[in-house]
């Protein structure tokens, strides 16, 4: 079990000097972090948010259920070969750093969802899970 920051926060550094290999729209956002041999997923299943340097944000939104299901994917697809600067599970957010190949800085930010887990990621160190309202929980894997 990987313990907890002093604030709450779950810290990812596994994720570190990573690049963002797959991004897979099945029903849900799944960014595969890592080669396959250490595919470390990241499964999204509500909206979120791609800022850049400048605080340009995009809204991202998969959801092939709704009559108008996606919205922002041509920023997500820019997010393929991205290296992970930081990855922290806050109590309130899931937030990547990351640099893109172009050497641009942005932040992918997951908020908590109301009723439902908005993400999860499974690593070496267990599977972590948003919790409907916000706050991360972990079980093992």
């Amino acid at each position: 079990m990987r313990p907890r920051l002093k604030n709450g926060d779950y810290e990812f550094g596994e994720l570190v000097g990573v690049r963002i290999t797959r991004i897979v729209l099945m029903g849900l956002v799944e960014i595969q972090v890592g080669e396959q041999h250490e595919n470390l997923p990241i499964q999204i299943e509500s909206p979120f948010r791609i800022t850049d340097e400048s605080a340009q944000s995009v809204l991202i939104r998969y959801q092939p259920w709704l009559i108008h299901p996606a919205t922002g994917l041509d920023t997500l697809a820019g997010l393929h070969n991205a290296t992970v600067r930081a990855a922290v599970a806050h109590v309130d957010e899931l937030r990547l750093d990351l640099s893109t190949q172009h050497g641009q800085h942005v932040t992918l930010t997951v908020p908590p969802d109301p009723k439902y887990e908005a993400w999860h990621f499974t690593g070496p160190n267990g599977v972590f899970v948003s919790t409907p309202g916000g706050g991360a929980g972990q079980s093992p894997r």
